[in-house]
């Protein structure tokens, strides 16, 4: 069963990684397998910057219980505090989702918007549940877009429901070639950084 826009959480039961089949894992506080999550609550809007009022899409979150005609976002800056509170589930990988010090979460990104938006997610990857549009359309993701991703469109008037299982990466040793170096020597700023499965990676010189 597909979260539609006034759900709070999403009952399912998950997949065993160990056997790629059903879990029969039982959870803890409960009889049965089957897990539950909260939703958390997202959103990304559509404002003006101050300078010169062009556009600009900021990520936010979203008072409970919105609709068409009470939109309840809270845009925010980099400023502004962290929103968001990710727990490692490196060591549980193995695990069904659900299962004592999971990390896993289900986000609904509600885009009170007009464009289209591609949504880039650091450090992790997510799965794309459904959309569901403000005209109470559940729509199921394409088959270009099931399985683990980093990147989620956004369409206007619409709720992604994206699930999540942070897990930290080993860091990986990288040196530098010859052309990089001698970008460095020029002066170019800043240490030389490269992204490397999913983890930002300070390079020695």
């Amino acid at each position: 069963m597909y979260p539609t826009l006034h759900s709070t959480s999403l009952t399912f039961t998950p997949i065993d990684p160990s056997t790629k089949k059903l879990s029969t894992v039982i959870n803890p506080g409960s009889t049965t397998p089957a897990v539950t999550l909260a939703i958390r609550n997202k959103t990304i809007q559509e404002l003006f910057e101050l300078d010169y009022g062009r556009m600009n899409a900021t990520l936010g979150t979203e008072l409970p219980l919105t609709n068409f005609n009470t939109q309840t976002t809270i845009p925010l800056g980099y400023v502004d505090p962290f929103t968001e509170d990710i727990t490692d589930s490196k060591d549980l990988a193995a695990q069904p989702v659900g299962v004592a010090g999971d990390g896993s979460q289900i986000w609904i990104v509600i885009h009170n918007g007009v464009d289209s938006h591609a949504i880039h997610f650091h450090l992790y990857d997510v799965q794309l549940i459904n959309r569901y549009g403000w005209d109470g359309t559940n729509r199921p993701p394409f088959a270009n877009e099931l399985g683990w991703k980093d990147t989620v469109r956004m369409n206007p008037l619409e709720m992604d429901f994206v699930a999540l299982r942070p897990m930290s990466q080993p860091t990986v040793n990288l040196h530098l070639s010859r052309t990089t170096n001698s970008c460095v020597s020029r002066g170019l700023p800043g240490s030389p950084t490269m992204v490397a499965q999913g983890r930002r990676i300070l390079i020695p010189e």
